[in-house]
């Protein structure tokens, strides 16, 4: 079982997580600017950016860890990026405004298309679109060509942007307040952290320290919890059932979504916290840690 870590420094590497060794390192030489993406092929290929006086996009062998091709983008300058697998192109969407689609095995510009304002959340991918959002403005681009498929204006900047479907989003304010389109659905108490699409509906982490679960159609609240904290970082989903942790604690929350009920929980080592997206590897949850990488010995079906 391997494991592809970045580090914000520049350093790649690929770890073994049977035999706890490095399989290989590499040194990009700039900070990572963006999560890195596996695409699965024959011809394995990682896909991550880095940024120093440029941007730089590469593609890595995953095998060997040597680069592929590497291509510097000036336009995409400034700010977090984020990386989507569609086709035979990369998507690469930065929050100055930018998108670009690249050839995934030569590393050339397919298209490019600018905003000309910064994207005020994460953009969500749905299918073949991705909806990004500026101060008062959604924008839905095709991801083939770059072309522009919808616009809603709103009448404040968007926080939060989830995607339903290729036609429906869903919103929320610096306020708590969550909207379907330009129609107030739900408030809460404080700033909603994160959103989670599931296949049943919606998982809602707001910093009032409660967890939310809502209709996909209506958005209607179904049950909610009140927690010791806030969540972070942002919650997994895996079927009928969501990973969930609060911010500097040391225990994992297993909640299934139907009921709103805790239905198990797991703890690190006292002392260690949680530092970044958990994620499902070889039939395994690992979690990243301020002190390493923590993988339960159990598997994923046996967390449930």
């Amino acid at each position: 079982m391997i494991i592809y870590a970045s580090y914000p420094d520049g350093l790649f590497e690929a770890l073994d997580m049977k035999t706890k060794s490095k399989i290989w390192r590499t040194e990009l030489g700039s900070k990572i600017s963006s999560k890195s993406i596996l695409e699965k092929s024959d011809n394995k290929t990682l896909f991550i950016m880095t940024e120093s006086n440029s941007t730089v996009i590469w593609a890595i062998n995953a095998e060997t860890g040597i680069a592929k091709w590497r291509v510097s983008v000036a336009s995409v300058a400034g700010g977090e990026s984020f990386l989507y697998l569609f086709q035979n192109a990369l998507i690469v969407v930065c929050k100055n405004g930018t998108i670009l689609s690249i050839d995934k095995s030569t590393g050339s510009v397919n298209w490019s298309k600018s905003i000309n304002l910064p994207f005020t959340s994460d953009p969500s991918f749905i299918k073949d679109s991705v909806f990004l959002s500026t101060s008062g403005q959604t924008i839905v681009i095709a991801l083939s060509d770059g072309t522009i498929r919808s616009q809603f204006n709103t009448s404040t900047a968007i926080y939060n942007l989830l995607a339903l479907n290729k036609k429906e989003f869903i919103w929320t304010d610096k306020t708590g307040r969550l909207f379907n389109g330009d129609k107030l659905k739900f408030r809460a108490g404080a700033e909603i952290a994160y959103l989670n699409l599931t296949s049943d509906g919606i998982l809602i982490a707001s910093n009032d320290n409660f967890l939310y679960f809502a209709s996909k159609t209506d958005q209607k609240i179904l049950w909610k919890k009140k927690l010791a904290g806030r969540v972070f970082p942002k919650p997994l989903i895996v079927d009928n059932f969501a990973v969930v942790a609060v911010s500097g604690e040391s225990e994992l929350l297993i909640f299934d979504l139907k009921s709103g009920r805790i239905v198990n929980s797991m703890a690190i080592e006292n002392g260690d916290f949680f530092a970044e997206d958990f994620f499902i590897a070889s039939g395994k949850l690992f979690t990243p840690t301020n002190k390493g990488l923590f993988a339960f010995a159990s598997t994923v079906n046996d967390c449930f």
